[in-house]
């Protein structure tokens, strides 16, 4: 394995690692730890860029990397979700809707029934 190959496998592995810290923040609804996440991410991104030519072992090395990024990624993607779903329902809760703008968050034109 060449010594940028090598450099490509740890800056993906590490990119990886920060997607895992990210899902972490966002399974413990984390702001704090999301928000260090994000600069980290961005600037993991950064130094992900594939040599042109890869040997096969250099492939399989890198594509090994990339999949366990790709489940980190699924798992951000879901548990984001969860997270904006959360916020909706309790907003909605509190007879709000989530908005942009000045006003934030408008009257909602129903209240949700939490006496049961």
């Amino acid at each position: 394995m060449t010594d940028r190959t090598r450099q490509v496998v740890e800056a993906t592995g590490h990119l990886r690692e920060v997607l895992e810290r990210t899902a972490d923040a966002l399974a413990a609804a984390d702001l704090h730890a999301l928000l260090r996440s994000e600069v980290d991410l961005a600037l993991a991104v950064t130094n992900v860029t594939p040599p042109r030519a890869l040997t096969p072992d250099e492939r399989i090395a890198i594509r090994d990397e990339v999949e366990g990024l790709q489940q980190a990624l699924v798992r951000c993607r879901s548990l984001g979700g969860a997270l904006l779903d959360v916020v909706r329902v309790s907003q909605e809760a509190q007879g709000r809707i989530p908005a942009y703008g000045r006003g934030d968050a408008a009257a909602a034109p129903h209240r949700v029934d939490t006496r049961g």
